[in-house]
């Protein structure tokens, strides 16, 4: 997203502002007597267009900045306050999941997909896209090194008895689901990480929730994931 601030020149013409120019577009409006004032307004650098969430104009630079720093943290898409992507256009949900167009990576090992689109799913999968609308590659956020270190940074260790509670659910809904294999089993490994990072997140900003409210969340989650994934698996058989 390579948005900034450009300077522009307000015209004042019979007492209203009528438009925003370039100083080298200035002359005619001279010419006819108008009067200027400058300006100072949002810009996509990549199409040297005023985005559609910004203002035409600010008469004072310190409201531009605060509008330019309010459209770029609209544009991140944080897991757990770690940022990993800003976007350019947000295509809404599908059944497929969250459709982000134009998208900047901030992880070191991602930002070779930089300038393409992406769908995030409901587990925290990623699909990404080229150009020609094919399918580049597929993964899940909590399997890149870097988003696990940074998580691992800020996410403290739940109490144990939370921890084996959390994986005895995720492993005793697949079971009851009949879709429990020990291969299948390796390949959720990460719903647990989500999980736990989530209960994590509730302890700290909720200190005197109880496990009963927590474990409470974590099987509503449990239910979204495994629905995915059984659907995935009933497509590769």
């Amino acid at each position: 997203m390579n948005y900034g601030i450009k300077i522009g020149y307000l015209i004042i013409e019979n007492g209203e502002y009528t438009d925003v120019v370039a100083w080298e577009d200035i002359k005619p409006y001279l010419d006819r007597g108008c009067d200027y004032t400058e300006c100072y307004y949002v810009v996509d650098n990549d199409t040297d267009l005023v985005p559609d969430e910004a203002k035409d104009y600010h008469l004072v630079m310190s409201d531009a900045e605060k509008e330019l720093k309010r459209i770029k943290e609209r544009h991140v898409e944080s897991f757990f306050g770690i940022p990993v992507f800003a976007w350019k256009e947000y295509n809404g949900i599908d059944e497929s999941g969250n459709l982000f167009v134009n998208v900047e990576f901030f992880l070191e090992s991602l930002k070779q997909y930089n300038g393409l689109d992406i769908n995030v799913l409901h587990d925290w999968a990623i699909d990404i896209w080229t150009d020609e609308g094919k399918k580049l590659d597929s993964f899940s956020l909590i399997e890149v090194p870097e988003f696990r270190e940074a998580l691992q940074a800020i996410v403290s260790k739940p109490i144990p008895s939370l921890e084996t509670k959390i994986r005895t659910t995720v492993k005793k809904a697949f079971q009851d689901n009949g879709t429990f294999d020990d291969v299948k089993f390796y390949q959720i490994r990460h719903v647990v990480d989500v999980l736990l990072a989530k209960a994590d997140e509730i302890k700290r900003q909720e200190p005197n929730a109880s496990e009963e409210d927590i474990m409470q969340m974590v099987d509503t989650e449990v239910v979204n994931v495994i629905d995915n994934h059984i659907r995935e698996w009933s497509l590769e058989d």
